[in-house]
């Protein structure tokens, strides 16, 4: 079903970017609960466009981008967000925070270089991660503190899902977002030779 505006999937992507900056004023305005709870709002948003698409069948190349635009800046900003109202996530756990955030602007930063993208792959790791980030994020900022085995959690799922995107980024000469993993990656590389 389209619209003026486009795919019902590129309007709920949409929702998630004008998200964006109200939870921004939300941070101005020091509710960090708020932010938790637009996060929540932003984590729904992210699962039923992709689902959307796939399901109405209006899947497409702009649509996949219009996407990973949108993820890569929830992402900064929710680090931000940690950094202003819960900064011991950081502070407490300095080694695994500046591992993560490395490799994610290293695949991220990877991913522009060789392809001109933003390069969002949809491994199963990457949406398990999200879901375990999209799970702590909020709840941190929803309860004022951080609970230390949910950041494990998501920290070391969020770790194995960026070093599979890096790998996989590195074995790839065609860009697609959705390679499942690099199990896959491999699997198809093999069958070439």
């Amino acid at each position: 079903m389209k619209t003026l505006l486009g795919t019902i999937p590129n309007q709920i992507t949409a929702i998630r970017l004008m998200l964006i900056p109200i939870m921004w004023a939300f941070a101005w305005l020091e509710l960090p609960a708020w932010i938790g709870y637009g996060m929540l709002v932003s984590s729904i948003t992210d699962f039923f466009d992709g689902y959307l698409a796939r399901r109405l069948k209006q899947s497409s190349e702009f649509g996949g981008r219009f996407d990973a635009f949108a993820d890569n800046l929830v992402f900064p900003s929710a680090l931000l967000w940690l950094w202003i109202f819960q900064p011991n996530v950081f502070l407490d756990n300095k080694l695994l925070s500046i591992m993560g955030i490395a490799l994610y602007f290293a695949y991220i930063s990877l991913g522009l270089i060789k392809f001109r993208q933003f390069a969002n792959l949809h491994l199963y790791s990457t949406r398990i991660a999200a879901v375990a980030l999209y799970f702590f994020i909020p709840f941190t900022l929803i309860m004022g503190q951080y609970n230390p085995y949910l950041f494990y959690g998501a920290i070391t799922l969020f770790l194995i899902s960026s070093i599979e995107c890096l790998v996989v980024l590195l074995m790839i000469s065609e860009f697609s977002d959705h390679l499942g993993s690099i199990v896959y990656v491999l699997r198809n590389r093999n069958i070439k030779r």
